[in-house]
């Protein structure tokens, strides 16, 4: 993944590559961050359809709740899903994220309106729950 960050950032956003080819498949980010209350919304899309449930949206989801929580200290990171996703949604909630609010009829799409459902993850959850091996995995070592 590459990444520029910015001084203070409004948005960080790192681009989904596959290894095996060096192709970007998609990007993934954390936006609109709030240095003060320590929040963000994550966002995600693979928009080449050949690398869709393949893992590749999960480690970045895993490795953007790192650097959200490590890196840059957040407080919580939040996102929404239409309930037509069930496939993201399902991803989301493997990693770690709990389902909120939902709004009714909030999206609407091909002819069709979907519930939008928002989902979000604390720090203090993240790090009982998944910090550790997220560390081990992400971290450079420090040699």
């Amino acid at each position: 993944m590459v990444h520029k960050e910015l001084e203070s950032p409004a948005s960080v956003v790192f681009m989904i590559v596959a290894k095996d080819k060096g192709l970007t498949i998609g990007i993934i980010g954390l936006y609109a961050i709030n240095e003060v209350a320590r929040k963000a919304e994550m966002r995600i899309i693979i928009g080449n359809q050949n690398y869709w449930n393949k893992g590749l949206g999960a480690e970045a989801l895993e490795l953007i709740s790192f650097y959200g929580f490590d890196r840059l200290n957040l407080n919580k990171i939040h996102l929404g899903v239409s309930s037509g996703n069930e496939g993201a949604k399902k991803a989301y909630l493997k990693a770690g994220y709990v389902q909120g609010g939902v709004l009714k009829q909030d999206v609407y799409r091909n002819g069709q309106y979907y519930d939008g459902i928002n989902l979000a993850m604390l720090r203090e959850d993240y790090l009982k729950g998944r910090y550790e091996e997220h560390k081990n995995r992400f971290s450079r070592s420090q040699k």
